[in-house]
């Protein structure tokens, strides 16, 4: 990742040069209400993205939320800079075994045939609106068809 400088500003931190994986346990002295990693877990080998979530799981309050975003496999095509895309079930599995329970999951973006394919779009729909604003728009209402999804869980 790229460098950055560290930033602290009122309850927020922000450590350019920390391993979380290798070093969460310098955090450890205060439980965190909310957790958030955005476009992190794809990035990283499956035991490393393990090690990711269990640290979150001991970092959090009992009645705190974690929330995160990735890319969903999709059996066909993955980035070239992911190191591994998880299924649905896949992901869902491994949170669980932490100790999360998925609270919510949300589409964020959705291929627009496979839009089209399983849901019929009202023309006047489809006049007003380009296919990357209905990727974003019909999205949440499709989290199993999404490309990507955001996550809300919470302790077990």
């Amino acid at each position: 990742m790229c460098p950055l400088e560290e930033l602290h500003s009122n309850n927020i931190f922000l450590r350019g040069e920390f391993n979380f994986v290798e070093r969460w346990k310098e955090l450890a002295n205060i439980k965190y209400e909310t957790i958030i990693r955005l476009e992190v877990i794809e990035h990283m080998r499956v035991e490393f993205g393990t090690k990711l979530l269990k640290a979150c799981r001991e970092l959090i309050e009992p009645d705190g939320i974690m929330l995160f975003s990735t890319p969903i496999w999709n059996g066909k095509t993955q980035s070239p800079n992911h190191v591994h895309e998880y299924t649905i079930i896949e992901l869902e599995a491994l949170v669980k075994s932490v100790g999360f329970k998925v609270h919510e999951r949300f589409g964020t973006q959705i291929n627009i045939r496979t839009l089209k394919q399983n849901f019929e779009i009202p023309e006047t729909i489809l006049k007003y609106f380009d296919n990357n604003a209905l990727s974003c728009m019909f999205a949440p209402m499709f989290p199993e068809l999404s490309k990507c999804v955001f996550w809300t869980c919470k302790p077990i």
